[in-house]
């Protein structure tokens, strides 16, 4: 089990990954990868991938996918992209990922969940399976598949990326919020009835000093349950 938490800038940041059995029997590594940062006293960021298991490189994927949201606040931050304008973060995040590899960008397929605060406003984005979850005191967001089942099929970064299948909400006037994103190895084990309550779970656990400790025991527990690659992250972010 990885686990980090740090606290920056009056911001809190948990990340527990576990591998799945489904890589330790074969001797792989973990698929997914998970990213933190503070980019500056307004601008924080969290970040979780999957890399596709079917793939050759799906682990270099992942890792390329988060660092590339850390590329993103960071332009964001400077003011070179505008938080507001949808088109220009898709493409911009899509080729900044792609630069990172020469060849086949399918072999490097990944699935990215990400939250980028800036200022009040809060950039939620998603491609393909895995959940994320938003309470921002006021309302609870929910994003990710509504089926409680493995699909066949995920959308992920790849050669070809489907505008529709990169989800981004932009959450304005926000002063104090909890982000928390899994991969789809916890994710599809909360049932879609069960997610509200999740997240208000979540949020008081991640504000109290054993949060690291039982969202550990969690995993450890769902691991009995399905073999894949397990990883969440969670913000909290400044009041």
């Amino acid at each position: 089990m990885i686990h980090k938490f740090s606290e920056k800038n009056g911001c809190k940041f948990i990340i527990c990954s576990d591998t799945g059995e489904n890589h330790v029997s074969t001797g792989a590594d973990n698929q997914d990868s998970a990213l933190y940062g503070v980019i500056s006293e307004d601008c924080q960021f969290i970040a979780v991938a999957d890399g596709v298991s079917s793939v050759k490189y799906g682990r270099e994927g992942s890792q390329a996918a988060v660092q590339s949201v850390k590329w993103l606040a960071e332009q964001i931050d400077l003011g070179f992209v505008d938080i507001r304008d949808e088109n220009n973060i898709r493409i911009s995040y899509v080729l900044n990922w792609k630069s990172n590899f020469e060849g086949n960008w399918d072999d490097y397929a990944s699935t990215i969940n990400f939250v980028i605060i800036k200022g009040s406003d809060l950039l939620v984005g998603q491609i393909g399976d895995g959940l994320i979850l938003v309470d921002t005191e006021k309302e609870k967001h929910i994003y990710g598949e509504s089926e409680d089942f493995y699909s066949c099929e995920t959308y992920a970064l790849g050669r070809a990326v489907i505008k529709s299948s990169f989800i981004l909400e932009l959450l304005s006037g926000i002063s104090n919020s909890v982000a928390v994103m899994m991969s789809d190895g916890i994710g599809k084990e909360i049932e879609p009835d069960q997610r509200v309550e999740m997240l208000g779970y979540i949020s008081e656990l991640a504000r109290s000093d054993n949060s690291a400790k039982e969202i550990e025991e969690w995993i450890s527990e769902l691991s009995e349950r399905n073999g894949d690659d397990k990883t969440i992250g969670i913000m909290v972010g400044r009041d």
